[in-house]
């Protein structure tokens, strides 16, 4: 986070996963959860994303709550609210640091103070979506640290290393499955792990350091932990795309519809953004909701 007075705005665009294999339905189609588990909670915001779908965009601020220009932890505030006069719709946050055992996460925002908000949005109707800069479960670093260019492979074939990730997927759990609304009903939220994959950004998990096979493993790992070993049964899992070009990305490291309930499309916007990158960006978002359709995985 490092500079309070540096915030982005991001647009989400949302495809659900459709097959015939849930018993939660709208039409004829049935909506395929990942976590077929699911909790009545997470179930209706799984329902409330496709109804939305057809009213438009919503407008995600990250960390919205916690900082902004020349402000840090301020109760109540939002840049989004003093700009527009509301709240946004979506919330984006970080567990960055959960691993390691710490108070605060990597933008230095108590985990207290965190849950504390989640629980506020969800008052608010709002959505939350968390990702996880993860350390790297092999070197201990921070998940930037690409020196061990095999990270992926060893998590999924490294019984040593997979012990240790797991170890921090504990803490995941207990964090995200603990985030509780007013009757005591876990809140459902977006988890999107191992977003940025094909950003410009290094991350030990990109796709510069490991193949998509082992990408797609990593994933799979992470969710069938979550949901059958951990018990955590109030996540939507999202899948995230940067590229412009999607479809040179999705067909090879998307995990498949029975891992995934959403894929997200990321578009960071700051001030000096050129209009025309915004709207290509857009479009190819938007080709999203075709080519998600024709991976049969």
């Amino acid at each position: 986070m490092g500079n309070y007075a540096t915030k982005f705005l991001f647009v989400l665009t949302v495809t659900l996963s459709i097959s015939c294999a849930s018993s939660h339905k709208i039409d004829e189609n049935a909506l395929a959860l990942s976590d077929k588990k699911a909790s009545a909670e997470t179930v209706e915001l799984y329902l409330k994303l496709q109804e939305n779908l057809e009213r438009g965009i919503m407008l995600g601020h990250q960390d919205a709550l916690a900082y902004g220009n020349n402000w840090f932890l301020d109760e109540g505030r939002s840049d989004v609210k003093s700009v527009c006069g509301d709240y946004p719709a979506v919330f984006g946050w970080d567990i960055g640091d959960i691993e390691k055992g710490n108070l605060a996460n990597c933008d230095s925002i108590p985990f207290t103070t965190l849950a504390n908000y989640v629980h506020k949005v969800e008052q608010w109707d709002g959505i939350s979506v968390f990702t996880w800069h993860a350390s790297n479960p092999v070197t201990g670093k921070t998940a930037n640290d690409c020196s061990t260019q095999n990270a992926v492979k060893q998590v999924i074939e490294n019984d040593s290393v997979q012990k240790k990730f797991l170890a921090s997927l504990d803490k995941v759990a207990q964090f995200l499955g603990n985030l509780k609304d007013e009757a005591g009903e876990p809140i459902p939220v977006i988890f999107q792990p191992f977003h940025g994959h094909d950003s410009d950004t290094a991350l030990w998990w990109s796709t510069t350091q490991c193949s998509a096979s082992d990408f797609k493993n990593l994933w799979k790992l992470t969710v069938n932990y979550l949901q059958n070993e951990k018990d955590v049964h109030n996540l939507l899992y999202a899948y995230s795309v940067y590229s412009n070009d999607p479809a040179d990305i999705l067909p090879a490291y998307y995990p498949g519809n029975d891992f995934v309930a959403s894929i997200r499309s990321y578009y960071k916007a700051t001030v000096a953004a050129d209009a025309n990158l915004y709207k290509n960006s857009t479009r190819a978002s938007l080709s999203l909701l075709n080519l998600q359709r024709k991976i049969k995985k």
